[in-house]
């Protein structure tokens, strides 16, 4: 005779893991079409009608997370973690939980026990992870075994040609660009990532793909940002402005959309505050202090002004190093000290090491009084050019003003003004470079640029392009060939679209 109480048990059971595939079909839905509150209200169902699973607290750590909410996904993943300890989805949700809210070392670590579970997301996000470090040898390793595990992961052949392409590998980049959206062609970001790589760029064939792809309207909007950009710069090469221009103005706004208004007139009173702090009244009370040392360059400069460019072409010095975007003047807890025994970290042997963080320009006023024999160049570029670059952009970081023609113009004049203040009252070597004089005549502003560091000439800055370093921004492939012009007065060619966008101090 049949146990009544194990059959009840039984049904019960079969109920309970009826109702959990139920909302953990609706929740993947849900995140598939962005709708991410009602996901994760059905991941946070499943949790409370089975408290020990450990896949349906990842899962919900997972949607928390692309919500915004990084306490509450941090949680809901080490409750998965706790759980299950060999749950390698879990420890690989918490990695990027940890990266996102900025903490590298614990999510490292975090990537590195998923992965050696042999889980291969885990792998490529572990390669995400030390490129963002700028550790492209490893990262490059980890997003290999992530193929190596599974042939058929579209997003770590994507990332490996991301890293190739930081690299210099350009055809490289581009064959695993093409592998990805073989692989999976509704993986956006890689047909974007192909549309931007020079020696790339789509076929009519590919762009059709993509076109059928945007047809779907129940794309997320992220994949539909992406392939709007990506035909953006399909058309923009073709010469077809009119489409180009639709392409891009309806990927920013849906990147509008996503991030929000720009605060024009709070970003106008921050530089306001900005002048009236840094005076020269300021800088003469604090004459004297500081630290001694050469040793810091600043290039700053708005982005797509010419800073990445600038910086490889000093960086091609035997006695410079370029370190990148490193970002650590804004952190409030580090000192001048710090700052240089980082720098010197980072290149020993070198007689000048570059900070290529654009939005420094907001942070001179600290700079000076902290460095006060540093040395900064600051990158101009026609301010039409300028403008449209950045909207042509589909920038990682967010950035709101970059998605409105009449933002753009209101920033970039706010920053202008800033730039005014800085040259008046800045008691440090203070050096301007062009982008239209430096195409012009690249030897003469190189050797100009290279005498406001301090240091003697070298052929090398004059074949920038032959240089191997990694250079992880939007113009990463544009520096790995010799100077060109086709970028100079390009905004002629969508001048009717312009219209809101100021001509700023008489650009012409």
């Amino acid at each position: 005779m049949r146990d009544p109480v194990n059959r009840r048990q039984r049904r019960k059971q079969e109920k309970l893991e009826r109702a959990k595939a139920e909302l953990s079909a609706k929740a993947s839905g849900s995140v598939a079409a962005g709708r991410l509150g009602e996901a994760v209200a059905a991941y946070r169902r499943i949790v409370r009608l089975d408290p020990g699973d450990a896949a349906a607290h990842a899962d919900l750590g997972a949607a928390l997370r692309r919500s915004g909410d990084l306490a509450g996904a941090e949680a809901a993943c080490r409750k998965a973690v706790a759980l299950d300890p060999g749950h390698a989805e879990a420890r690989n949700n918490l990695g990027v939980v940890l990266q996102a809210r900025g903490e590298s070392a614990a999510a490292l670590a975090a990537f590195r026990q998923a992965a050696g579970l042999g889980h291969p997301p885990a792998h490529a996000n572990l390669g995400g992870a030390l490129f963002v470090l700028d550790r492209i040898e490893e990262s490059e390793a980890a997003y290999r075994r992530a193929i190596e595990l599974d042939g058929g992961f579209a997003g770590a052949h994507d990332g490996l040609g991301v890293v190739l392409l930081a690299a210099g590998r350009l055809d490289d980049a581009t064959v695993c660009f093409r592998r990805a959206t073989g692989l999976d062609p509704g993986l956006a970001e890689a047909w974007y990532n192909l549309a931007c790589a020079e020696g790339g760029g789509l076929t009519d064939g590919e762009a059709a793909t993509v076109e059928d792809l945007l047809a779907d309207s129940g794309l997320a909007r992220s994949r539909r940002i992406a392939l709007h950009f990506a035909l953006g710069e399909y058309d923009d090469a073709g010469g077809r402005a009119e489409r180009a221009f639709a392409h891009f103005k309806a990927g920013n706004g849906l990147r509008r959309a996503e991030l929000g208004a720009f605060d024009a007139d709070g970003h106008d009173r921050l530089v306001e505050r900005t002048i009236e702090t840094f005076d020269a009244a300021f800088f003469a009370e604090r004459e004297g202090t500081g630290e001694d040392s050469e040793l810091p360059v600043f290039v700053v400069g708005m982005p797509r002004s010419g800073t990445t460019l600038v910086e490889h072409i000093a960086a091609s010095h035997p006695a410079v190093h370029g370190a990148g975007e490193v970002n650590w003047i804004a952190e409030s807890d580090v000192s001048g000290g710090a700052y240089l025994e980082r720098l010197r970290a980072l290149a020993p042997g070198a007689l000048r090491v570059i900070d290529k963080t654009p939005f420094n320009f907001l942070h001179l006023g600290k700079i000076a009084t902290r460095f006060p024999r540093a040395r900064i160049v600051h990158c101009r570029r026609q301010a039409r050019d300028l403008c449209l670059s950045c909207y042509f952009q589909n920038f990682v970081a967010p950035y709101p003003w970059s998605t409105d023609i009449a933002d753009l113009g209101r920033y970039l004049g706010a920053c202008e003004r800033l730039m005014e203040h800085w040259r008046a009252v800045l008691p440090v070597a203070f050096h301007e470079v062009r982008y239209e004089d430096l195409v012009a005549d690249q030897e003469r502003e190189s050797r100009r640029l290279i005498e406001a560091l301090g240091l003697p000439w070298d052929d090398a800055c004059l074949r920038f392009h032959d240089t191997r370093r990694t250079v992880r921004t939007a113009s990463n492939w544009q520096v790995r060939r010799p100077l060109y012009a086709t970028s100079v007065g390009r905004w002629r060619t969508y001048e009717k679209w312009l219209g809101a966008l100021p001509n700023i101090h008489g650009d012409q």
